[in-house]
């Protein structure tokens, strides 16, 4: 990953993979002053690979929500209570269970598919077992911190969240290996 600046390769450190989705839809050039809603949901839907049902939830409080569709528009880092505003939207549609598997999966992508069955419980756990202001952050920072909605204090706090599913579950992905609790490294493939 060179050339990507330390701070943001650390906030995505967990998004390697699921997180490789982070270039779908998230890192769109469009600058406008306005997003659709049908847009909006259709960006966190291919970021979280999300069923129809759970896309017309997010168009529906899309539709709702202006500030939460804002964050979208490309134009400037965006404000604490519209990246808020993302997070209740994004909350409402996408239960806990489902960012979690929506994350394993990806991750797992991430590392060629070679993570433990302990290692894909852990992180399933892990994500699930989140408090609320955690879980934002990963469903706010997945979707936006590559587009510059994201401040440096934003990606940083992601980073933190990220950074501490790895080590719970005993992942490197500087280098795409798996660590056993002993803290050696072993190739992931």
């Amino acid at each position: 990953m060179t050339g990507c600046p330390p701070l943001q390769r650390v906030a995505l450190g967990l998004a390697a993979g699921a997180f490789l989705l982070l270039s779908m839809g998230a890192c769109s050039s469009k600058k406008s002053t306005t997003v659709s809603a049908g847009d909006a949901a259709s960006t966190v839907t291919a970021v979280f690979s999300l069923p129809a049902d759970q896309q017309s939830c997010l168009e529906q409080h899309f539709g709702d929500d202006e500030a939460a569709r804002r964050v979208f528009t490309g134009q400037e880092v965006a404000s604490a209570s519209d990246l808020r505003a993302l997070g209740q939207v994004e909350a409402a549609c996408i239960p806990a269970a489902t960012l979690a598997a929506s994350i394993t999966a990806g991750v797992s992508d991430a590392f060629a598919g070679q993570l433990t069955a302990e290692q894909s419980s852990c992180l399933t756990n892990g994500v699930t077992a989140l408090g609320d202001d955690d879980r934002n952050k990963l469903l706010i920072g997945l979707v936006v911190s590559n587009s510059g909605a994201l401040d440096a204090a934003g990606i940083a706090e992601l980073g933190q969240v990220t950074n501490g599913l790895l080590e719970l579950c005993h992942l490197d992905i500087a280098t795409t290996q798996t660590r056993p609790a002993t803290g050696d490294t072993t190739p992931s493939g």
